[in-house]
């Protein structure tokens, strides 16, 4: 009988005792974290308590808190990496898996390349990535223990997962369905209501969007006039370089700018260096007034009804290099950045120099171009989730899977249309989720229903 009770005390405490062994990997390897020019910016608004919505405050007024304890990067790696293995160990102490599977599982799914070369960042890509994982976690945990509490918490991460990404939202409203299903379970009770899930799912999406953006409205916080502007812009460029003629508003651009000074700046990869220049006119430092804001509107929109061809061949191009079906082509800077970006006025950080991180790194390099890194086939794996997953809708684990699934397609996929660069950790979430939905299809042993409380008297909604 004791060895019985001691054998499951090992196999419950078995995925915490891997995640506390990859956090403290984590941090023995990377610490303190890399920094890109994103991340000094966001620590340069944190140290000076002035923010702005280029990037989403939340980050830097998160950083802005940790920098009083423990100033530099280093708090924010141990902060986002902390709550990266803490949601693999709540997630896969759900699954039913034996001692040596828990253990193994999220080592396995926090060691993978493409993850754990992310970890090292201090990225807001990165942090909602592990935010994204903790709700799934919590919501994985809830389909064993039916929960108000645990749905309650769900929207409180997800909510802080919106705050770090402008489309974050994309990603949280299928989360925000599921939780409706589960306040309104049983499924059969669901399917009898459709009127009343929608609109509760609206509810919650509206109230998880809302919570993302307060923020935003804080006095200290400027607020960037059309953030779009500098997409818009990288696409009426590549047009103009596609049909050999300028077709910017002339509010817009310098007059002397040419053809040339184009070819000069424009990458196929991100629009960042086309304004390094400073012959366009983008609204991140200077707001435009009425006008220039109507003719870019008017500029942009025309490119597919006045030029569908070289628009949409140049979105394509972004979908090729940004999931990896031209990985030879894809800078390899546009998928890690180890090192420390020094911005002027941010304190001196000593570099990460070991010798465990530079056999690390050069082993995480080397796997860029591999299929690890290539986009396209974690897609193709989570449609191929996504369409087991409904085939089996009387396994709730599985039915969570095509929930999953669906979350890291709709923010990811709508990149193609509206991202302005092909850089590897938007994809992040894709990465995780591809994982996560294929260990909660693969679970087929969670098919039993939940033991219901009597003060919970519900029941699993599949």
């Amino acid at each position: 009988m004791i060895f019985t009770q001691s054998n499951s005390i090992i196999n419950r405490l078995s995925a915490w005792m891997a995640a506390l062994l990859g956090l403290a990997f984590t941090l023995w390897t990377f610490y303190p974290g890399y920094m890109s020019y994103d991340s000094a910016y966001q620590w340069l608004q944190a140290r000076h308590g002035t923010f702005d919505t280029l990037h989403p405050p939340a980050m830097a007024m998160l950083w802005q808190l940790t920098d009083r304890i423990w100033p530099g990067p280093g708090g924010m790696l141990v902060i986002q990496s902390l709550l990266y293995w803490v949601a693999l160990a709540i997630l896969v102490s759900a699954l039913s898996l034996g001692t040596t599977g828990r253990f193994l599982s999220v080592l396995f799914i926090g060691l993978w390349p493409p993850l754990f070369g992310l970890l090292a960042h201090i990225w807001k890509d990165v942090l909602m990535m592990a935010t994204f994982g903790l709700t799934t976690a919590l919501l994985c945990v809830e389909l064993k223990h039916p929960s108000r509490w645990l749905r309650v918490a769900a929207i409180l991460t997800l909510s802080f997962a919106c705050m770090l990404r402008h489309n974050a939202i994309l990603g949280a409203a299928p989360f925000a369905a599921w939780i409706a299903i589960r306040q309104l379970a049983p499924f059969g009770q669901v399917m009898r209501h459709k009127t009343r899930f929608a609109i509760l799912t609206l509810i919650m999406t509206s109230l998880v969007y809302i919570a993302s953006i307060l923020p935003n409205y804080t006095p200290n916080v400027r607020r960037v006039d059309s953030l779009w502007s500098l997409v818009a812009l990288w696409d009426i460029a590549a047009v103009s370089l596609a049909e050999d003629k300028l077709l910017f508003p002339a509010v817009l651009h310098d007059p002397s700018l040419s053809l040339e000074d184009l070819r000069r700046d424009f990458m196929e990869a991100a629009s960042a260096p086309l304004y390094a220049s400073g012959k366009l006119k983008h609204s991140v430092w200077q707001a435009y007034t009425t006008d220039e804001r109507r003719a870019l509107e008017k500029a942009w929109l025309s490119l597919l009804l006045d030029h569908p061809e070289a628009y949409l061949r140049h979105r394509w191009r972004l979908a090729q290099l940004l999931f990896g079906w031209d990985r030879a082509a894809h800078p390899d800077q546009l998928v890690f950045e180890p090192g420390l970006y020094v911005m002027p006025d941010n304190p001196p950080v000593a570099a990460t120099d070991n010798a465990l991180q530079q056999w690390v790194q050069l082993r995480l390099n080397a796997l860029i171009n591999t299929p690890l890194f290539a986009g396209w086939w974690y897609v193709v794996a989570l449609l191929a989730i996504s369409i087991l997953g409904l085939t089996r809708l009387g396994n709730p684990f599985a039915a969570f899977s095509v929930v999953v699934a669906a979350s890291t397609l709709t923010y990811s996929l709508p990149l193609i249309l509206i991202s302005g660069s092909t850089d590897f950790r938007y994809l992040g979430w894709l990465v995780l989720a591809t994982l996560i939905a294929g260990s909660l299809l693969g679970d087929s042993r969670n098919c039993q229903t939940a033991t219901v409380t009597p003060a919970e008297p519900r029941v699993y909604p599949m």
